[in-house]
């Protein structure tokens, strides 16, 4: 699953944060999570269901934030 932050109005590259379920994301988690600038891939499993949000910043400000949720569908019992 990929998400993108920001808009392309802006020229120069925005800084942005990125947050699972309200906790700060600081660096990629390899097999999981990459982060690179205003990108955001998640493999979708049940470590990384949750609620992802981006914040852009400009001059120290929050100009911009925007939420996705990860949700899994419950697997149904076999019959088996």
């Amino acid at each position: 699953v990929g998400f993108r932050c920001g808009t392309k109005k802006n020229p120069s590259p925005p800084k942005v944060s990125w947050y699972k379920d309200s906790e700060q994301i600081l660096t990629s988690i390899p097999g999981y999570i990459v982060m690179k600038n205003r990108d955001l891939r998640i493999l979708a499993n049940e470590f990384t269901e949750g609620t992802y949000t981006c914040r852009v910043h400009q001059r120290g400000d929050i100009v911009s934030a925007n939420s996705w949720a990860i949700r899994l569908k419950p697997e149904l019992p076999s019959n088996s």
